[in-house]
């Protein structure tokens, strides 16, 4: 059932920042003038409650997670937040505006180029604090990732790592 053209019931699905994948039933609020309208509206919700149900019965038993996630600083200051990889080397030094930044590979596009996430890192008391540079992502070209870094998660680049790839991205220059 449409109502102006619309469909009411439209189920939507995402795979959050984390890698944990989402899902919902949104139903419009609207007005039904009819009986046969209102159970026409029941009937929809119902078929598609159970081709939700058929999809969740055909992916069985989950596996391990086909990604990796790291925990970085939140660039608004206070908290922590986890992204998801789905490249097995995903730190990599890129061009970024007239120069370069770290950025950490979230996942390769369907349409061509890479999910990235702009980050930083310090050196504190010995220890690596990374933090987003944005609170969203961007998407890069190839030919716009200079260096990848042979490091796998859990693991991350040094700040000699990061500033060689960069004396090595100036030389070439």
């Amino acid at each position: 059932m449409k109502i102006l053209g619309i469909d009411p019931i439209q189920r939507t699905k995402w795979t959050q920042t984390d890698g944990t994948k989402r899902e919902h039933i949104r139903v419009s609020v609207c007005i039904l003038e009819r009986p046969e309208a209102a159970e026409q509206l029941g009937r929809d919700l119902l078929r598609a409650a159970a081709e939700w149900r058929a999809e969740i019965e055909q992916y069985g038993p989950s596996g391990p997670p086909a990604f990796k996630t790291f925990t970085f600083n939140s660039c608004d200051g206070g908290s922590t937040t986890n992204i998801a990889s789905w490249i097995e080397h995903p730190w990599a030094l890129i061009r970024y505006g007239s120069g370069t930044a770290i950025a950490f590979l979230v996942k390769n596009m369907p349409l061509g180029g890479t999910s990235v996430w702009i980050v930083l890192v310090k050196l504190e008391n010995r220890e690596h604090h990374w933090t987003c540079r944005y609170s969203f992502t961007h998407t890069v070209n190839s030919a716009d990732i200079l260096h990848v870094f042979p490091r796998a998660l859990p693991w991350s680049p040094t700040i000699g790592d990061v500033e060689s790839a960069r004396e090595k991205a100036r030389r070439a220059a």
